[in-house]
C-alpha cells in the first residue's frame, strides 16, 4: 500500500489553510483546553503565561516545516488573552496584553519564530548542507515559492527584511550570526506584530 497509508501521521504536513490536518486539530484543542483550566487558576497573569508558554510548541508543532498563517496566530493569541480572565481591560490588543504581562516571547508568532530559528541553527550545526538544493532555495527566495521549511523561512526573511545564509543574516545593519539571530529574530518580529497591530488600529500608533 501507498507509504501515506501506513505511516503515522504526525501531523508536519498541515497546510495552515482552510484544510486542517486532524492531528494538528488535535493539538490545538489540548492548547485551548489547557488555556481554559489555566484560566481557573488564582495566579497572576504572567504566572499564568509563564505556565502556558511551553504549550505553545504543542500548538505550533511543524510550523517551521510548513509556516503558519496568520489566521493561526490570531487565534493562538486570543486563547492566551481569554486565559487572563475579564479582570483585565478587554480593549487591550492581545499584542500588548500577552507582551506586558508575559513579556515578548508570550506571542506565539514571536515564539514560533524563535523556535524556527534554533531549528535551522541546530540543522546546520550538525553539518548537513545549506541549502538542501540550491536552485529551490534561490527559487523561494526570488520568487517567493517553495514547500516545506524553505518557504516557512522565506516567510520568516520577509516579515523582519532579513536575507538568510549559511553563516548567517545579511541585515540591513550588518551581518548577523545564526547564533546571534536568535534573540534578534524574535525583537525584530515582535516589532512586526506591534506595526501590523498599529495599521489595524490606529489608536496604538
Amino acid at each position: 500500500p501507498p507509504r501515506s497509508w501506513t505511516t503515522r501521521d504526525l501531523g508536519v504536513d498541515v497546510q495552515w489553510g482552510p484544510w486542517r490536518n486532524p492531528v494538528q486539530q488535535g493539538r490545538m484543542r489540548k492548547f485551548h483546553a489547557a488555556a481554559r483550566k489555566l484560566r481557573g487558576l488564582a495566579l497572576p497573569a504572567y504566572a499564568k503565561l509563564r505556565l502556558l508558554r511551553p504549550l505553545h510548541s504543542v500548538a505550533l508543532y511543524g510550523s517551521e516545516v510548513g509556516g503558519c498563517s496568520a489566521t493561526q496566530f490570531k487565534c493562538l493569541r486570543h486563547a492566551c488573552r481569554a486565559m487572563l480572565g475579564k479582570g483585565h481591560k478587554m480593549r487591550r490588543a492581545a499584542e500588548v496584553e500577552l507582551a506586558l504581562k508575559g513579556g515578548i516571547l508570550s506571542d506565539p508568532e514571536v515564539a514560533a519564530a524563535q523556535t524556527m530559528v534554533r531549528t535551522w541553527q541546530r540543522s546546520i550545526g550538525r553539518g548537513q548542507s545549506w541549502p538542501p538544493r540550491a536552485g529551490s532555495w534561490e527559487r523561494a527566495m526570488q520568487t517567493g515559492r517553495g514547500r516545506g521549511p524553505l518557504r516557512a523561512l522565506k516567510q520568516l526573511a520577509d516579515k523582519i527584511s532579513w536575507e538568510p545564509c549559511e553563516a548567517g543574516w545579511n541585515t540591513p545593519e550588518g551581518f548577523v550570526t545564526w547564533e546571534q539571530a536568535d534573540w534578534l529574530v524574535v525583537q525584530h518580529v515582535h516589532r512586526h506584530v506591534l506595526k501590523q497591530l498599529v495599521e489595524r488600529r490606529p489608536d496604538y500608533g
